[in-house]
């Protein structure tokens, strides 16, 4: 039986990897698979950079689509994986992960359906919704303490280059969601979130 490929995307902030984990940790990497978006950043020297000086990583081009595309083939044809891990606020990718395939593969990312390709895979999308200020003040928390970026830099990336990439790329595929969550709320209050679980228990291989 062919994976069950599920998409999760939603605006900068909105908690794609803090649903990713929380999946993982009630089914366990034996039965799902995760390809991450950022995992295929280009190199920074392929980035576009705009007229103030930023680089700007927020647009479907900064990303080795084609890449996961052919990933998510193999993990789809029951082939393992290994992709170099992104380091934010470098240029190195210096570490390696492997991933196997399992009946359920996780796809999560800004610029997932932005591919038809990658989009024609996907079996359920779930869109996570959050509004601006919300995700502006978790991207700023994250971008400073994880990635060592400095405010003025993440308010500028931010309002420049995010929301309106968010704007023009990723608000409509809200219309294709199958599973639409709310992120500014516990997610264990959300009764899309109980669905998004029950579907995921009905495709796991037994």
């Amino acid at each position: 039986m062919k994976p069950h490929v599920i998409g999760i995307t939603g605006r900068s902030g909105s908690g794609k990897t803090t649903l990713v984990k929380i999946l993982l940790e009630q089914f366990g990497a034996d039965h799902l698979s995760v390809l991450s978006l950022d995992d295929y950043y280009k190199a920074r020297d392929a980035q576009k950079i705009d007229g103030e000086g930023y680089y700007n990583f927020d647009l479907p081009g900064s990303f080795d689509l084609d890449k996961l595309y052919a990933d998510l083939s193999f993990l789809l044809s029951g082939r393992e994986v290994i992709i170099p891990s992104y380091q934010y606020n470098t240029s190195a990718k210096s570490e390696y992960k492997t991933i196997k395939p399992a009946s359920i593969i996780l796809v999560e990312g800004l610029f997932i359906n932005y591919d038809p390709k990658i989009n024609e895979y996907i079996d359920h999308n779930v869109f996570i919704k959050l509004d601006k200020e919300t995700s502006y003040q978790r991207r700023l928390s994250r971008d400073i303490n994880q990635r060592d970026y400095q405010q003025p830099e993440i308010q500028h990336r931010f309002f420049r280059h995010a929301e309106p990439s968010y704007n023009k790329y990723i608000q409509e595929y809200e219309l294709l969601a199958d599973c639409l969550l709310n992120s500014s709320i516990n997610v264990s209050e959300d009764p899309s979130f109980h669905k998004l679980m029950a579907h995921i228990k009905q495709h796991i291989k037994k």
